[in-house]
């Protein structure tokens, strides 16, 4: 089993950080506001694409994709360049990889409000 306590601490420099919070902030609007957003995915896979798309990928808009003759619903797909992103059925050809989201998490208790910006630089979670 790795030994988790040598690795370095995230930092609120590190993309990863930055996209943990954002899942935990849109977790929270769609908790509260039933936003629109809800139905186009789940909090983790809506902020995985739009940082994929802020790096000018070629990425499926829409959530439950599928491949032509397939009924397998994908969550994202790295298409080609050219290929229209806002279809729901992409042909195998047109698409470089299947990128599937998966949340995996533990429920826990809130001790105190979280203060408002983002922790300092360092911080561990």
């Amino acid at each position: 089993m790795p030994n988790y306590s040598k690795q370095p601490f995230l930092t609120t420099i590190d993309e990863e950080y930055t996209m943990l919070i954002e899942v935990c902030e849109e977790f929270e609007k769609q908790k509260i506001d039933k936003t629109a957003r809800e139905k186009s995915g789940n909090p983790t896979e809506i902020i995985i694409r739009d940082h994929l798309l802020r790096r000018n990928l070629n990425l499926s808009k829409l959530p439950e994709v599928t491949f032509q003759g397939s009924k397998i619903k994908n969550d994202l797909l790295l298409l080609k360049s050219g290929v229209d992103p806002n279809q729901e059925t992409f042909p195998v050809d047109n698409v470089k990889m299947v990128i599937e989201v998966k949340n995996n998490g533990v429920g826990a208790k809130t001790f105190g409000k979280r203060k408002a910006g983002r922790p300092q630089q360092g911080a561990s979670l």
